[in-house]
């Protein structure tokens, strides 16, 4: 493989993660957990987090060694779109709701029941 290639390939991974996935997890854990179980649930989110990254790193070596960077490639951009319908249609807009009313929404699995006035809505 040409240097350029292995080398921009071992930066273009992580960084593309790091700008576009990895930090949803993130940012999930601080808003949806509740405040009650978030040190457990939190440490939970942070084990499978790291365990899955390690999982995709090895698998991401099998895959090109075995068929090239076209299946590698072709399984992440399946991913991603899953996760972005996931995202838009699971995922509630949290922007201007208390975390209790964002545990209350997960809590009864209804719309945000708390009514804003129009200076918070705006």
């Amino acid at each position: 493989m040409h240097m350029r290639g292995l080398s921009g390939e071992c930066f273009d991974l992580p960084g593309g993660y790091a700008l576009g996935w990895g930090p949803i997890t993130w940012l999930l854990m601080s808003e949806v957990l509740p405040l009650v179980a978030r040190g457990v649930a939190s440490g939970l989110c942070v084990t499978v987090s790291w365990l899955t990254a390690f999982v995709l790193t090895q698998a991401f070596t099998h895959l090109v060694d075995g068929y090239g960077l076209y299946l590698p490639y072709l399984c992440f951009t399946v991913v991603c779109v899953l996760c972005l319908l996931f995202s838009a249609v699971c995922v509630p807009e949290t922007r201007g709701r208390s975390l209790e009313e964002i545990e209350n929404y997960f809590r009864t699995g209804r719309t945000f029941s708390i009514g804003r006035s129009l200076s918070t809505a705006q």
